[in-house]
C-alpha cells in the first residue's frame, strides 16, 4: 500500500521547552483503505509524515504511537513526538531576574557613633561617624563592637549573542560609574558592585535547521545604600606643620600628644593634615569646623551601559538625596 493512500489530519500540537530542548507533540488522524495491523499502520503515518516537524524544520521525529479507533483497523490515531536541541529563539526569552541579599559582619568601627542630626554643629552625621565610643572608664573597646548588614543584590540570567573575554575581566568586580537602571532600579553613580559576570556557550537550531551559537549571562549586582565609594574620617596619630607657599612648601610631622601622653584614639585632622578643633568656628565660614573625610574607591568605576543589562521592573530604589 503507498503511502499517498493515506492523509493525516491534524488533530492538535503542543510545545513544551527547556534550556536543553524543544519538544512538539502532535496529533493526528488517518484512515487506511483496508484493514492493516497496527505495525501497518505506524509505517504509513511515519512515510506520510516524514522525519521533519512541519513548522519547525530543526524538529526530528523522535518517536511514534498507534491506536487503533474502530474494529475494522482502518481508523487510527497517532501521536508523534519532535524534538529538537535549544529553545525556539533563546534571544526572545525574558531574563530571569531574583532579588536576595548578602550579610556581613560589620564592625561599629574602633569605634565611632552615629549620632544623626547635630543641632550644635549643623550637620548630618548619619553616615559620618565622629564621635569615638567607649566604656565608661574611657576605653576603647577591644574586640570592637560589630553588627549585621544586609546589602540586596540583583541576579540576572539572560542570553546575549557575543561575548569577548574581556568583558569578564574589565566589568566583574567593577562599580557603575554612571547612573543606570537595571531590572527597574535606579542606581545612582557609583552605589553598585558588580559581584560576578559569567559567560557560558549555549547553541540552538533555527527554523532551516542551522546550527546557531549564543550564550547565557549571569550576573551578580550589589547595592549599597551608603555608596561604594566609601569615606574615611580624617583621623590620625599624627599631625604636621606647613612652612612656605605651594607648591614649594615642605612640612614637618609630628606626634599629638594630650597631657604628655600619646592619646588613646586617632585625632581629628583638617583634610590637610593639621590639628582640627570642631569646637572652634571656621575663620572663612563663621561656622562651627567639621570633621573631613577622604574618598576611597578599592574597585574600578566602569560604564555597565555597553553590557545592555535589562532595564524593565517595577522598583524604585537608591534615588539621589
Amino acid at each position: 500500500m503507498a503511502a499517498n493512500l493515506i492523509k493525516p489530519s491534524l488533530l492538535s500540537d503542543e510545545m513544551t521547552e527547556d534550556q536543553d530542548k524543544i519538544v512538539y507533540t502532535v496529533k493526528y488522524y488517518f484512515v487506511t483503505p483496508t484493514r492493516v495491523t497496527s505495525a501497518k499502520a505506524r509505517l504509513l503515518i511515519q512515510t506520510a509524515i516524514y522525519d521533519t516537524y512541519e513548522d519547525d524544520k530543526g524538529a526530528r521525529a523522535k518517536s511514534i504511537s498507534i491506536k487503533s479507533c474502530d474494529e475494522e483497523g482502518t481508523n487510527w490515531n497517532a501521536t508523534v513526538t519532535y524534538e529538537r536541541p535549544g529553545m525556539s529563539d533563546p534571544m526572545k526569552k525574558e531574563p530571569e531576574i531574583t532579588f536576595t541579599s548578602n550579610q556581613y559582619e560589620v564592625p561599629v568601627a574602633y569605634a565611632y557613633q552615629l549620632l544623626g542630626w547635630n543641632q550644635k554643629w549643623a550637620i548630618n552625621t548619619d553616615f559620618y561617624p565622629t564621635i569615638p565610643i567607649t566604656n565608661s572608664a574611657g576605653d576603647l573597646f577591644n574586640p570592637p563592637l560589630s553588627d549585621k548588614e544586609n546589602k540586596i543584590v540583583i541576579n540576572i540570567i539572560w542570553n546575549i549573542m557575543k561575548f569577548s573575554p574581556d568583558m569578564k575581566g574589565w566589568y566583574e568586580n567593577s562599580i557603575n560609574s554612571k547612573d543606570i537602571i537595571v531590572a527597574g532600579v535606579n542606581i545612582v553613580a557609583g552605589y553598585a558592585k558588580m559581584e560576578s559576570l559569567d559567560f557560558e556557550p549555549f547553541y540552538y537550531f533555527d527554523d532551516k535547521g542551522k546550527r546557531i551559537d549564543y550564550w547565557k549571562m549571569t550576573t551578580k549586582i550589589e547595592l549599597d545604600y551608603r555608596s561604594c565609594i566609601k569615606f574615611l574620617l580624617d583621623a590620625g596619630y599624627n599631625y604636621v606643620k606647613w612652612v612656605g607657599t605651594v607648591p614649594s612648601r615642605t612640612f614637618t610631622k609630628y606626634k599629638f600628644m594630650i597631657g604628655g601622653q600619646s592619646p588613646d584614639h586617632p585625632q581629628l585632622l583638617n583634610g590637610d593634615g593639621e590639628p582640627l578643633d570642631i569646637t572652634k568656628l571656621n575663620p572663612q565660614t563663621q561656622q562651627p569646623n567639621q570633621p573631613t573625610y577622604r574618598a576611597y574607591q578599592s574597585n574600578r568605576g566602569m560604564d555597565w551601559k555597553p553590557l545592555s543589562l535589562p532595564e524593565k521592573m517595577t522598583a524604585n530604589f537608591l534615588t539621589k538625596g
